[in-house]
């Protein structure tokens, strides 16, 4: 499942877990983060554009890595991404927690599994990532 050469894209959402505190948990990781972005991904248009843009610059060689808080737009950014062969994972996968620091990741995620409904999220980027 995971290599070590293999690139991830860290796409944060403004109206989720935005890619600045992502990329604080993921720092702790020995995942190979190539970039990162924020957006408001509000429709189909939004999500083809930024899977499109990351898969033209990576030559689709990159996975996401995403912290949407909407279901609808971790659905949106996955389905997208899974048409390119792009694999999808939610930050708050337990995939990405074991490979962080626990400490560190705690203590950005706290806030948010009070707030998301993690278990959708990851479900929903789990089915389609898996299907």
């Amino acid at each position: 499942m995971w290599k070590a050469a293999k690139k991830y894209i860290v796409i944060g959402d403004i109206n989720g877990m935005p890619a600045d505190e992502m990329m604080s948990i993921l720092t702790t990781s020995d995942l190979n983060v190539a970039a990162n972005t924020d957006n408001a991904y509000k429709n189909i248009a939004d999500y083809e554009e930024c899977v499109n843009s990351f898969t033209a610059l990576y030559s689709g060689s990159a996975d996401f890595i995403i912290g949407a808080g909407k279901v609808e737009t971790a659905e949106g950014i996955a389905t997208e991404a899974k048409k390119r062969g792009i694999k999808t994972y939610h930050i708050f996968e337990p995939e990405i927690e074991d490979r962080c620091d626990p400490n560190v990741y705690d203590y950005y995620i706290y806030m948010y599994e009070m707030v998301f409904n993690t278990e959708a999220l990851c479900d929903a980027v789990e089915k389609i990532r898996n299907s």
